[in-house]
């Protein structure tokens, strides 16, 4: 039986790094290049539109103000299974916004999945297996958010152009419910 010469915590960290790739790289970093678009197609004003980062921004404050007690509560895998879930259903939903509150409702399902499965949950992944060099593992899984949000704005730029924002969202979702939750 043959041993795997890399320590199976860094495989950990790879599998965070996609998670906020696609999770903070798609939700978060790209969001900016919806305003536009979206403001155009149904009239909203950017600063209607600007309410919304603040919105998920909120909901991701909460989650990581009560997240010690949730996180030592109930399994870190099964909350992150249940947020990706969430994030998935709410960013598709996106696609059928038809008003600004319907908007804000999704946004606010969608700050908590992204509360769920990024930032915090990611943190006690990596905990777990890390005593000496967590702070750098850490910060390798952490970069995934910037390149994926580098990646994903030009995919989403380029996508708006040629099939309207609508089907970018569900583009992107797609991509994004493909990584799996570390386990």
């Amino acid at each position: 039986e043959k041993k795997c010469p890399l320590f199976y915590g860094w495989l950990v960290v790879i599998a965070c790094f996609l998670v906020m790739g696609v999770s903070v790289g798609v939700v978060n970093n790209s969001n900016g290049v919806y305003v536009k678009p979206v403001c155009a197609d149904m009239g909203f004003s950017r600063g209607a539109m600007g309410v919304n980062m603040t919105i998920l921004s909120a909901c991701q404050m909460i989650v990581a103000l009560f997240g010690g007690k949730i996180f030592v509560r109930f399994d870190v895998r099964s909350i992150m299974r249940i947020s990706s879930i969430a994030l998935a259903v709410s960013y598709f939903s996106y696609s059928f916004v038809q008003s600004l509150p319907m908007y804000y409702a999704l946004s606010v399902v969608l700050g908590f999945a992204m509360g769920g499965i990024a930032a915090m949950p990611l943190s006690i992944l990596i905990g777990n297996w890390f005593r000496e060099r967590r702070g750098f593992a850490i910060g390798v899984a952490f970069m995934g958010s910037g390149i994926g949000g580098m990646l994903f704005n030009a995919l989403a730029g380029q996508l708006i152009t040629t099939v309207g924002w609508r089907q970018t969202y569900r583009v992107l979702v797609i991509i994004a419910f493909c990584i799996p939750v570390p386990d």
